[in-house]
């Protein structure tokens, strides 16, 4: 079992340095994380300049170094009991592609992929292809980082250009295969196999030699609705899976929480790694707020996930010790909390399908906003769920959610007509459920569609069972929608009401979207026994514009085809909730740490307590006792009908409510 409190250790340290190791005392090392209460580190065998830290025969050894740091780790480590995988880097090493031009990628221009001659940008590394005489010299390093006897090897950067490698290697080997080069799809497939092949190659070397190695691939996440391109492919290779999620540099907070609800199905152990800094890695002298650090180790507790925090260490060989103190005093928190997360499953009950959002950004965030824009609405409205792909049995869940662009082929379409048949919900919105090519709805759900409205911007006018808890207004519709002609089959929970002209150069009024004129025979809303579907692209609107109205018409959605969730509550929307089961418990895990944007960056610096909050959960067992951990402190509750009410009379950053059999 993986353990709870890791630390991952860069040191991607430049040959101008010229005292590197001198402040090293392993010993010293060692005690500070211990001191610190860390069961795991990822220490560095090679590092993406190039240069391994031990005394290598196959590569150089970084030129200041006078010593076997690497030896003198793991050593010192090991006398401790602290487990110690060791890095190395794969795609990006600028020793190699300085020394073997001939082995770096090449994109469909002609260009060398990566960094250009006077690039001076925090991913300026030239990436190498694995198709050729470097992955000779790679498993040669790998051997070498073997005979140390490391608990792991931790492979970084595997990852090609977005649009596949064109090297001569690569061409040779797609015309052999059949492929055809000029096409982008090809390529990417082709560069997809050969990384496949490397991470193959790699893990079974390893094993070989260390069965009981730890085999991490770093660069992998991802979430595409592609079969051949699923992250479920190349599980095999690797023992656990690492969600490197850093918040405050490009991730986001929003990034963890849907990478890890797509994980956590994947059958393996997996953890998540954030920073102790400021912003990204290599932020020297840029310190995590404390709150900020406790967040987000505590939501990867409140996943299923283990935790493991990055840091740099200063090329003089010396850990800070302020920044382990910081440390420290989070996973001591953890230590805590342990007992309560050991052996738990995370309990959902809709499935949020994933989307191809097209290409990817270096920290696999999708650049469009569906997804991320569906799973924010559903983390704020407490909402139990996992993000999915077609590979996922539906049935697994009560209510699927397809947002704003899954569109259905024919094998799709029957999926989800039958899944519907066994009584699941289904909401759809904007153009999920048309086919791939056209603007023809696969399901019959009463409805007719006249392709695109004419109107960049609408308004919905809300039926009673959509529009509760909203005021009686015609709300806009930021993002053009589809004009959808109801049948008499179908319920039309809300009307379209159309402006009076489209806005433009000639024909505008005021400051913004014309105003509406009179309700249209369309309809923004209708439903068909299990099934509801929103004309409009409701899940990127709300992250592009934020309008609350967009989620509360999503809980009212929810709450009409689920009725009573597994878990309710009078929560704030900048808390978080998830459930877990432990077999003879079932634990709430409850966090309440407001994110604020107040630079370029999300920042959580304060702790705003909540006190006397009702939550409300589905349970399957009357509960022998209900109480608050780590404290033990005993909750008020009632038990009734399948239901556990109780009042948590404090949270103070996270609270675990735990119901007892």
């Amino acid at each position: 079992m993986l353990p709870y409190r890791q630390i991952h250790l860069d040191f991607h340290t430049s040959p101008l340095i010229p005292d590197v190791g001198v402040d090293f005392n392993a010993e010293e090392f060692a005690q500070t994380l211990a001191d610190a209460r860390v069961q795991l580190i990822n220490i560095f065998g090679k590092c993406h300049h190039g240069y391994a830290y031990y005394p290598s025969k196959v590569g150089p050894m970084h030129p200041s170094l006078k010593f076997d740091l690497l030896g003198s780790m793991i050593e010192a480590l090991h006398k401790k009991g602290i487990r110690c995988p060791v890095y190395t880097t794969v795609v990006w090493d600028e020793y190699a592609a300085a020394a073997h031009p001939e082995w770096i990628q090449i994109d469909e221009e002609g260009r060398q992929v990566g960094r250009t001659p006077f690039a001076n940008t925090p991913t300026g590394w030239k990436w190498l292809c694995l198709n050729n005489e470097y992955m000779d010299y790679l498993v040669a390093q790998v051997d070498e980082i073997l005979e140390y006897n490391p608990d792991g090897l931790w492979f970084d950067i595997n990852q090609y250009h977005v649009s596949g490698c064109c090297c001569v290697h690569c061409m040779k080997s797609m015309k052999d295969k059949g492929y055809d080069a000029s096409n982008v799809e090809h390529r990417v497939k082709h560069s997809t196999e050969v990384l496949r092949a490397s991470m193959d190659r790699l893990s079974s070397h390893v094993r070989a030699k260390k069965p009981d190695a730890a085999i991490i691939f770093n660069g992998r996440q991802r979430i595409d609705d592609r079969p051949w391109y699923s992250l479920r492919r190349e599980t095999q290779f690797a023992t656990q899976l690492d969600i490197e999620s850093l918040p405050s540099g490009p991730w986001g907070y929003n990034h963890f929480p849907i990478f890890s609800r797509y994980n956590r199905l994947l059958g393996k152990e997996y953890l998540g790694m954030n920073g102790r800094f400021h912003k990204s890695w290599a932020d020297f002298g840029g310190l995590k707020n404390q709150a900020a650090l406790e967040f987000e180790c505590f939501s990867m507790l409140s996943m299923g996930a283990k935790v493991n925090v990055g840091d740099q260490l200063h090329p003089r060989g010396k850990l800070d010790p302020e920044t382990y103190k910081l440390i420290g005093n989070v996973f001591r928190q953890i230590e805590e909390k342990e007992p309560w997360c050991h052996d738990s499953k995370v309990q959902s009950e809709i499935g949020l399908m994933c989307v191809n959002d097209g290409p990817m950004e270096r920290a696999q965030r999708p650049r469009i906003k569906y997804l991320e824009g569906a799973a924010q609405t559903l983390l704020e409205l407490k909402a139990q769920f996992d993000i999915i792909d077609w590979e996922e049995p539906l049935e697994n869940y009560r209510l699927v959610i397809f947002p704003d662009i899954v569109r259905f082929d024919p094998e799709r379409a029957q999926k989800v007509s039958a899944y519907l048949a066994k009584g699941g919900a289904v909401i759809l919105t904007g153009r999920s459920g048309f086919e791939p090519e056209s603007d023809k709805f696969t399901l019959d759900l009463g409805f007719s569609s006249e392709g695109d409205s004419p109107y960049t911007a609408t308004y919905m006018r809300l039926g009673d069972k959509l529009g509760k808890g909203l005021f009686k207004v015609d709300y806009v519709s930021y993002d053009r929608g589809l004009r959808v002609v109801a049948g008499n089959s179908c319920e039309v929970l809300a009307q379209v009401v159309e402006p009076y002209f489209e806005r433009s150069w000639e024909h505008f009024m005021s400051h913004q979207q014309t105003p509406p004129d009179k309700v249209s025979k369309y309809a923004a809303a209708v439903r068909k026994g299990n099934a509801v579907y929103f004309a409009d692209p409701i899940f990127h609107s709300y992250k592009t514009h934020g309008n609350q109205v967009y989620k509360q018409l999503i809980g009212n959605t929810i709450s009409l085809l689920l009725g009573r969730q597994l878990v309710e509550s009078d929560l704030p929307t900048t808390a978080r909730l998830t459930v877990c089961d432990q077999g003879e418990r079932r634990v709430v895990h409850i966090l309440h740490y407001p994110v604020e944007r107040r630079s370029e960056i999300d920042i959580i610096e304060d702790v705003i307590p909540l006190y006397n909050k009702k939550v409300e959960v589905k349970c399957d067992f009357a509960p022998s006792k209900v109480y608050l951990a780590p404290s033990l402190k005993p909750a008020e509750f009632s038990y009734a009908d399948g239901v556990v009410k109780a009042t948590v009379s404090e949270i103070i950053g996270h609270q675990m409510l735990v119901l007892e059999r």
